[in-house]
């Protein structure tokens, strides 16, 4: 319809000309080829002396012979612009604290959590009843228009549909055409055994909704773990302090230790002193191996504290004087002994 054999409007063979030089000197050139693809300039073949119309009156007047023409040249050679992709809905981030506990051997929480949903007045459509979204004149659909920057033609999204390529006449009275409402509803977490303080869960999905139709944003779940008054955590291991009396420590024997899966029986070796640790196998912070999901567990780590009695019977006085009294005998055969040592030692340097 647009060949000068059958339109016999003024001017169409000049036209045809004019844009036919235009179009192999773009095809013949991969440099401007590139620029082309990058820019979509669709009015580049326009007169130079006139000035740029503006999308609005352009629609108002119908196309141009020239302008045809270049739209037929694009869907020719593949340059027009692709409409976006519809956006992902926004995340919503939220804080849950936790106990130790809680955080040691994991659980099930439930959180209030506020979004955007979708409008069901409108069904999110956007329009009021028994109406719907008619296409943006200005872009006609396209959701993006060309604007000449010097002897280039740039593609900038559409200000009036906001790049959406429709608009609404009239909007839903509850949503205003957003096609989202506030909402508010609960969700259950699933939380592992093991978290640790400053971790976030990621809950893909339960965000808000997206407005274009996209996929809906995520939530995101900042755990705040509460410090322990008898626990400390060093990576998968935990630690605490375990009380033992002086005659246990130098004798040995057996005590209990709390600890995050229970009370448990260790052995405390004869001889120890304020400070040792016990070692406790698979009593720590639960973690998975990358290879299976069998739960292997840290260390619990006892940190031995000797108990002072700050008040003693009369048996146990006498008890530690004996003590004492034998303290002192050994520490004068120790003196004793280390005497002769050095004065041997100095007969033999002679």
């Amino acid at each position: 319809k647009l060949h000068p054999d059958k339109n016999s409007s003024p001017g169409v063979r000049e036209a045809l000309q004019r844009l036919k030089h235009s179009a192999y000197e773009l095809l013949g050139d991969p440099d401007k080829r590139r620029i082309y693809d990058a820019y979509a300039p669709a009015a580049e073949a326009t007169s130079s002396g006139r000035k740029e119309e503006t999308d609005t009156r352009r629609e108002r007047r119908g196309k141009t012979f020239e302008e045809e023409v270049w739209s037929e040249f694009e869907s020719f050679v593949g340059s027009r612009q692709a409409k976006k992709a519809p956006k992902k809905g926004a995340d919503i981030v939220i804080d849950l604290g936790l106990s130790f506990l809680e955080a040691v051997n994991g659980g099930k929480r439930n959180l209030r959590v506020k979004r955007k949903a979708k409008c069901t007045s409108c069904s999110g459509s956007g329009c009021q009843p028994s109406t719907s979204a008619v296409r943006c004149f200005v872009c006609s659909g396209r959701g993006s228009v060309h604007q000449r920057i010097g002897i280039e033609v740039v593609v900038l999204p559409c200000k009036k549909c906001q790049g959406k390529g429709s608009t609404i006449p009239y909007p839903c009275k509850d949503c205003k055409g957003t096609t989202l409402v506030d909402s508010e509803s609960t969700e259950s977490i699933d939380i592992p055994p093991g978290v640790h303080d400053g971790q976030t869960l990621r809950m893909r999905g339960k965000g808000s909704m997206s407005e274009s139709g996209g996929p809906a944003g995520d939530l995101m779940v900042k755990l705040k773990v509460e410090v322990d008054e008898e626990f400390r955590r060093d990576e998968f291991d935990v630690h605490s302090d375990v009380s033992v009396s002086i005659s246990t420590a130098a004798l040995g024997g057996r005590i209990k230790v709390k600890t995050v899966c229970g009370v448990v029986e260790v052995e405390v070796p004869s001889g120890s002193a304020d400070g040792d640790r016990l070692r406790i196998p698979n009593k720590g912070i639960s973690k998975v191996t990358a290879t299976t999901t069998a739960q292997h567990r840290g260390y619990h780590i006892a940190h031995l504290r000797l108990l002072v009695p700050r008040s003693l019977t009369e048996a146990q006085r006498r008890l530690f004087e004996q003590l004492s009294s034998l303290e002192t005998s050994v520490s004068v055969s120790y003196t004793h002994l280390r005497a002769h040592e050095t004065g041997r030692n100095l007969v033999c340097r002679l």
